[in-house]
């Protein structure tokens, strides 16, 4: 399995055996008699998710760190040394934020080597190996290398993000970066997760797979239809806006800091559940959160419940979702009120899905359009009253 001037003893680590053993239900066996392993990779959180989403490339490897043997995919056995190349983005989104890849890696016949030797993927190229083997390790008592020339080769498993933490931090800035969940600026599950919402435009939208089609089938009529007859979801589409994300982006980070930062209001900000204990928790939340949704695209996971996010039903007509999809929400007032303002002017949301079908009409196909919208309430001003026209100058 190796070649070169090759220690009889040198080979991939197995040290990730033993894991994959115990945790059956998160690793697939390896493969040990085609060396296959797992090796982390260290880049930045944007490359990672793109490298997720759209694999390796090869043509791009060592851009930014050099190539000690040649255009590759270099991994490593040791975190410690895939963090060397992990980086953050300073000013951006994910600075003090670093991104590592747990790759299945495939190292067949690996060149053995203790010395930098960048005609090392040519050896591979040519058909002699499958890989090469820096042993750093040996030579200057570092880290040994693994580079893969061909990204079929690897299959990104895992990207696990973390910020460094040195041994002067104190606990208190420990506690911060563990306190609360983390959310990625765009939601992992979008096409574009590894996209800058602020510097890239874009506004796409993609039909979901049979599994969230699924999933979706059993929210609206499992959780939340209670009236008659029978709901049927025809089809489904997410939709990826850059420019409506990141205003509401800005509206939770400016909701934060209003609530919770300094000279906050000061009062508590109450759930749903607890202002309403009879009815409870959002039907939507109720749904999500009685089942293990965490990996799934619609969950109570990917919400901020600190702040009052929920999954909320619009109903309204083909052209005006299309609309909304295209430029948001555009709150209307006087005249342009279409239906009666009973909590004064803003866009009505409703957990119950028969409420939001009233506001809707057939399109020509005879199909009712619906948007279930990411809302973030904030602070509730709750009423029992059946109109409260002021209710939105109370904010």
């Amino acid at each position: 399995t190796a070649g070169g001037d090759a220690d009889p003893s040198a080979g991939p680590a197995r040290d990730f055996d033993e894991a994959v053993e115990k945790y059956e239900n998160t690793f697939d066996p390896l493969d040990n008699s085609l060396n296959e392993v797992y090796l982390w990779h260290g880049t930045n959180v944007r490359r990672a998710l793109s490298i997720a989403q759209n694999d390796f490339r090869i043509d791009l490897a060592g851009s930014s760190t050099g190539t000690m043997y040649g255009l590759g995919a270099y991994l490593a056995e040791h975190c410690t040394k895939a963090d060397e190349y992990s980086s953050d983005e300073p000013g951006g989104y994910y600075e003090g934020v670093f991104a590592l890849l747990l790759c299945r890696v495939t190292l067949g016949k690996f060149y053995y080597t203790e010395e930098r030797d960048t005609s090392a993927g040519d050896k591979v190229r040519n058909g002699d190996f499958d890989s090469t083997l820096g042993d750093r390790l040996k030579k200057a008592g570092t880290f040994r290398e693994f580079v893969v020339y061909d990204s079929d080769a690897i299959y990104p498993e895992y990207v696990v993000l973390y910020s460094r933490v040195h041994h002067a931090d104190s606990e208190s800035k420990i506690e911060k970066l563990t306190k609360d969940l983390y959310h990625l600026q765009l939601p992992v599950y979008w096409a574009n997760c590894d996209k800058d919402p602020s510097t890239q435009v874009f506004h796409e939208q993609y039909l979901v797979n049979k599994h969230t089609v699924s999933l979706l089938q059993e929210l609206l009529v499992d959780a939340c239809f209670k009236g008659t007859g029978e709901l049927t979801l025809v089809s489904a589409k997410r939709v990826e806006n850059s420019q409506i994300w990141a205003k509401y982006v800005q509206k939770k980070v400016a909701l934060t800091k209003e609530l919770f930062g300094a000279g906050r209001r000061g009062s508590k900000v109450l759930t749903a559940q607890e202002l309403d204990d009879h009815h409870g928790e959002t039907l939507t939340f109720n749904f999500l959160n009685s089942r293990d949704s965490r990996e799934e695209c619609i969950s109570t996971s990917n919400l901020e419940q600190r702040l009052n996010e929920h999954l909320l039903w619009h109903g309204t007509t083909k052209e005006a979702a299309q609309k909304i999809a295209a430029t948001d929400f555009h709150i209307p007032v006087g005249k342009e009120m279409k239906h009666a303002a009973r909590f004064g002017n803003g866009a009505y949301l409703a957990e119950d899905i028969e409420k939001s079908l009233t506001y809707t009409e057939e399109d020509d196909q005879g199909y009712r359009w619906v948007l279930l919208c990411r809302a973030v309430c904030g602070d509730f001003l709750y009423t029992t009253d059946h109109t409260r026209i002021d209710a939105n100058k109370l904010r």
